[in-house]
């Protein structure tokens, strides 16, 4: 029953998804009326796949931002604001031509009057993943990634097989190529005492899209950026690796003549004569992203509200983080419609944020944006503009609170939402955001609960916790590496863990857990966490736990919650 809890957890903490957010600040001089602007192609990891630009015109200006082949990334681009610097309101640009699949994708927002002289505009992009149930933004210890693949490349510990392609050879592990692919566990599990599967011969493809294949089983990424690969994409569907399949179809598609006719028409339909066109600015520009950012949404219902009452929204690794309420006079209004009945109103209401603790959870606020959702606009029918929350803390204070006022009164009975928009930086080494396999830590994981291939029984006291995979436990923790390697043997080996109580033994399950997928599913807070993650030298872990433990000063604390 705990191993169906522990699965389920770990599925629910996996659903609930970030997204890589970019900022590009297009610097525009001398501009004029009735000219047409494009920035040149921007540069994303290497790879030319953004533009922007303006068609200036008297009448009807337009704005307007195009991805291009981000799909072979196996990205998609979710959506995308601007702001003119010096102003505080985000719009949204309207997904024009309805395109999805990261090939060619207009975005365009229609300004109010032409852009005459000097401005820059920003543009916020929200990245996803072309495929979010198999590729998407995650966050989890990146040294996972790098000690794994060691495992083949480098040490070779616990190596039971060979994979061979055109001549190269690469060492690996059944458990772990077993656990990604049902083609790989069959073959092995038809073993046979005396007649082991020691080599897989790959001879129709070559070595380097081989070694793509073998890094993303290992890592649950791609080695390069682009995922456009005919020969990545067979092995996928040979040996079954299903979300690696779907990247790469996704990745391989082309743009049609519907997309281009419908891009045209989105763009250019109300053009009635030409303009003439210029680059600005006449250079090569790159846009860049910190892994340690993500973009966090919470949503607070509106319907019912208690207005000076401090309502907890999502949970934030398991904990009650974010906290939203509103401030304002209640007065009784009449509805002004046919039945003209009395309703209660907040007047010009302030709406705070509030965020409590976030050094201990290991992050920094960088940016907190909002708006008010109505249920009509769930399908995203008309724009939603965001509104920026100004800060009224310092940016490493116990306690954060975020506030903005609202330009209209508010209903004390609508069914609308508020949704906050939370840049987040995290402020742990190698705790970062990856675009990844959306379901590959927790496979690794459930061949472990399932005693796949297991070689290794964890023990506490005399207690058996579970089986798990030597080559895990060894690229993880340079401990647990000696302890196995001393007692290296041709059965199960056996690692005692000491314990004092049934409690500990599930704080044991759980240490365990975060080796195996990198994310943690308990609060960080536990000692015997602490304890675990210090003793067997799991760097990353012990970070977030001491981070999660931290007292802080008591004249610090108490001036963050005074003064603001």
């Amino acid at each position: 029953m705990a191993d169906e809890m522990l699965r389920s957890r770990f599925t629910e903490m996996v659903a609930n998804n970030s997204r890589i957010q970019l900022s590009y600040e297009w610097e525009l001089d001398n501009i004029e009326e009735n000219r047409l602007y494009s920035s040149k192609m921007i540069l994303f990891r290497g790879q030319k796949v953004f533009r922007v630009g303006l068609k200036n015109l008297n009448t009807k200006p337009t704005l307007f931002f195009v991805a291009f082949n981000l799909n072979k990334m196996g990205m998609q681009v979710a959506d995308v604001q601007h702001y003119t610097q010096g102003v505080n309101t985000l719009k949204l640009m309207v997904n024009e031509n309805g395109g999805k699949d990261g090939t060619l994708q207009l975005f365009i927002s229609r300004l109010s009057t032409p852009v005459v002289g000097r401005c820059t505009i920003v543009f916020r992009i929200n990245i996803e993943g072309s495929s979010e149930s198999s590729y998407s933004y995650r966050q989890r210890d990146c040294l996972m990634k790098k000690q794994l693949w060691a495992a083949v490349v480098q040490n070779q510990n616990w190596s039971d097989v060979e994979v061979v392609a055109n001549g190269k050879t690469f060492s690996a592990h059944k458990a772990v190529l077993a656990a990604q692919s049902s083609v790989f566990a069959d073959e092995f599990m038809k073993e046979q005492p005396r007649k082991q599967v020691r080599w897989i011969v790959i001879d129709d493809v070559n070595a380097s899209s081989v070694e793509q294949f073998l890094y993303f089983i290992y890592t649950g990424e791609s080695i390069t950026p682009m995922l456009d690969n005919k020969e990545l994409f067979k092995l996928a569907e040979r040996y079954r690796i299903v979300h690696l399949a779907i990247v790469c179809e996704s990745a391989l598609k082309k743009i049609d003549t519907v997309q281009m006719v419908n891009f045209v028409s989105g763009l250019h339909s109300e053009n009635v004569a030409s303009f003439p066109f210029e680059i600005r600015p006449d250079k090569d520009t790159e846009i860049f992203f910190d892994r340690s950012s993500s973009n966090f949404q919470c949503r607070w219902s509106l319907d019912g509200i208690a207005t000076h009452s401090p309502t907890a929204m999502n949970k934030y690794q398991h904990k009650d983080l974010f906290f939203a309420h509103l401030t304002g006079p209640v007065v009784t209004k009449s509805s002004g419609n046919y039945y003209n009945h009395n309703i209660e109103v907040i007047e010009r209401p302030l709406i705070h944020l509030m965020c409590a603790k976030p050094r201990n959870f290991g992050f920094k606020i960088d940016e907190v944006k909002y708006c008010i959702q109505s249920r009509w606009d769930i399908h995203d029918e008309f724009p939603i503009n965001n509104w920026k929350m100004e800060p009224r803390s310092q940016y490493d204070a116990e306690t954060l609170l975020f506030t903005a006022k609202l330009d209209f009164d508010l209903q004390r009975n609508i069914k609308d939402e508020c949704v906050f928009k939370i840049q987040l930086l995290s402020t742990i080494e190698n705790y970062n955001y990856e675009m990844m396999d959306a379901g590959w830590a927790g496979q690794l994981w459930d061949a472990a609960i399932a005693q796949k291939f297991t070689d290794v029984e964890v023990f506490c006291g005399s207690v058996k916790i579970m089986e798990a995979h030597r080559v895990v436990l060894s690229a993880r923790s340079s401990v647990m590496d000696a302890m196995l390697t001393e007692i290296n043997n041709t059965g199960k080996s056996t690692i005692c863990i000491s314990c004092n109580s049934v409690v500990e033994t599930c704080i044991i399950k759980h240490f365990l857990q975060f080796l195996y997928t990198g994310s943690l599913e308990i609060s960080a807070s536990n000692e015997k966490l602490l304890e675990l993650a210090e003793t067997y030298e799991v760097e990353t872990l012990k970070q977030i736990c001491q981070l999660a433990n931290r007292i802080p000063d008591e004249d610090a604390f108490t001036t963050s919650l005074i003064a603001l």
